[in-house]
């Protein structure tokens, strides 16, 4: 539920700078949580990986490999924009 909500808001905190709100503290929590939820199932899809490779699917092996890639770029991503939140934060 914490996941869905940080990624849903994510979207939500830069037009708090609209009413003279600094939406950086609120956006660095937000990307770190949602980095986080990337992570998470990135180690999902790793456990998956991993129970293919016990099972001899390869192909189902190949899948889980390229999906759990896909979300820890996507978690880097995130908490790399969460980083220079907190630099803008800091910086005020």
């Amino acid at each position: 539920m914490g996941c869905v909500m940080a990624e849903a808001l994510t979207l939500l905190v830069p037009s708090l700078s609209q009413i003279n709100a600094s939406p950086y503290k609120l956006a660095v929590i937000l990307d770190f949580l949602s980095g986080s939820c990337a992570e998470f199932k990135a180690r999902e899809e790793e456990l998956r990986y991993l129970r293919a490779i016990h099972a001899k699917n390869v192909a189902e092996a190949q899948d889980a490999r390229i999906q759990q890639k896909r979300y820890l770029n996507l978690a880097a991503q995130r908490q790399l924009k969460g980083y220079l939140n907190l630099e803008s934060e800091v910086s005020q």
